[in-house]
């Protein structure tokens, strides 16, 4: 939450997609935001300690009832889950076209999730696309068109070279994974 409120920037998928409510609701997560929306944030905050107090107590006395709920089958689980999340798309504008949104992104999802895609940094680029397009074109109209102006500046340039470097290091973690992987298939064949 301190990153994605000070900064505007989610630390993972759940605080992405409250992010995207604050956005929606025309509270845009940065340093401004507790400048003009403080009383809202103070509210949240204070909302967050009772509810911690809260869960604790709950917590701490049912949690040998919610234990059980593992021992429903996955099937039963899962035609309940899908039941509530047709429910909610269907409450919030009352049309059978959120239905269909959910069930198509559903399907999308599952087939990532089979190729081993992480969802994650999906919804995180829903979420900050927008926000990085209206800073990138504003950086456009500020340098006259120039992509110059992401390797003049020295701190564009150093979160350009975090980045090429996070993504290479990552790259090739990953090539010698595969590599190791197929090494060890050849010595067990």
């Amino acid at each position: 939450m301190i990153p994605m409120l000070t900064l505007g920037v989610p630390g993972d998928g759940a605080t992405a997609i409250l992010m995207g409510a604050f956005m929606i609701h025309g509270m845009v997560p940065g340093p401004m935001l507790f400048k003009e929306q403080g009383n809202i944030l103070y509210a949240i905050m204070l909302g967050l300690i009772v509810v911690n107090v809260f869960m604790y107590i709950i917590g701490s006395v049912f949690t040998k009832f919610y234990a059980h709920i593992t021992r429903v089958p996955y099937e039963i689980l899962a035609c309940i889950v899908l039941t509530f999340c047709i429910a909610g798309s269907y409450s919030t504008n009352n049309r059978l076209y959120d239905i269909y949104i959910i069930l198509i992104f559903g399907i999308i999802s599952y087939f990532l999730r089979r190729m081993d895609f992480q969802l994650v940094p999906i919804l995180l680029g829903i979420v900050l696309g927008p926000l990085a397009e209206n800073n990138f074109r504003r950086a456009m109209l500020l340098s006259d068109g120039s992509l110059s102006i992401f390797v003049t500046r020295p701190i564009s340039l150093l979160f350009l070279v975090i980045a090429v470097v996070s993504v290479s290091v990552f790259a090739w973690k990953n090539h010698k994974a595969k590599v190791a992987e197929k090494l060890a298939k050849q010595k067990n064949a």
